[in-house]
């Protein structure tokens, strides 16, 4: 029950960040053009650096950075470490795990959900704030 719970709470801090991100781009766009223009290209390089499509250890070292600012890695990855942790599997035939920790392992995920779900929670205040700030400033 605990893991479902931690679980739909990343997935709910993961829609906010990305709430945010889009009051954020149209706090700080006078058009919807240019504000829809500038979360397509952000969120192709959050998903790309998220380590979803292709593990972050297998990125060239220069685009690695990326995944410490992708609120779509943290949630990713606080969802593997919810998913696979002390887990254990029964194998019938190799090759196969044995273990959520060999999982996580493989994947080059560590951590745990609380430290994912706070920087979650810090970038949803950060753009937040952000778009807050911006629209302060529009309004002068």
């Amino acid at each position: 029950y605990q893991r479902r719970v931690h679980g739909a709470a990343v997935l709910v801090m993961a829609s906010l960040v990305a709430l945010a991100l889009g009051a954020f781009s149209s706090a700080a766009f006078r058009s919807v053009d240019n504000a829809l223009t500038f979360v397509t290209g952000i969120m192709s390089i959050v998903v790309l650096g998220s380590g979803y499509l292709s593990p972050v250890h297998n990125l060239p070292p220069f685009l690695r950075w990326i995944s410490s600012i992708s609120f779509v890695g943290h949630a990713y990855e606080a969802l593997l470490v919810n998913e696979f942790l002390d887990q254990k599997f029964d194998c019938g035939r190799p090759p196969c795990y044995h273990s959520g920790n060999e999982v996580l392992e493989f994947l080059g995920v560590s951590g745990d959900v609380g430290t994912r779900a706070m920087v979650l929670a810090a970038m949803w205040v950060v753009l937040r704030a952000g778009a807050y700030f911006l629209l302060l400033w529009r309004l002068k």
